[in-house]
């Protein structure tokens, strides 16, 4: 496609500098907090590949959704930042959790609903909001056994 003529060329190139900017943005999602590693952990892969496809279509990325539709418009040269959540860039944040980002980020969501509700019903409101929720159709136990 790129030796074919001017107009190719210029799409070719087009086409090239779009699709590596698309890959970067999701791979800077993907790698939020270091979870690309726990790609590598055999014990981890399976939730980690279910929990970043959630993420994928959830809100709460908003940052990967218009990260995305910036890059259809950005040059060749341009950078994107990998995400963390760390309190300072000096002491970066690496999770154990596949997407830990966005389990966390999840729950919190839960629970400024569920603690405006009387203390009695706070835990069926909670079962109820986790089984509507992507934690629970990835198969992500609401409890956890320790390691």
């Amino acid at each position: 496609l790129a030796l074919a003529g001017t107009f190719r060329a210029a799409l070719h190139n087009r086409i090239a500098v779009l699709v590596g900017s698309l890959l970067t943005v999701l791979l800077a999602h993907l790698d939020r907090n270091g979870g690309l590693a726990l790609l590598a952990v055999p014990e981890k892969r399976t939730l980690w590949l279910s929990l970043s496809e959630a993420s994928l279509t959830s809100e709460l990325s908003a940052r990967l959704h218009n990260e995305a539709i910036n890059a259809t418009q950005e040059l060749a040269t341009a950078q994107h930042e990998v995400g963390t959540d760390a309190q300072t860039g000096a002491k970066p944040f690496e999770g154990r959790f596949p997407a830990s980002w966005f389990v966390s980020r999840s729950i919190d969501g839960l629970r400024h609903m569920i603690e405006t509700l009387p203390d009695d019903g706070q835990m069926q409101a909670l079962t109820t909001q986790y089984q509507s929720s992507k934690l629970h159709d990835v198969g992500l136990q609401a409890e956890l056994e320790p390691a």
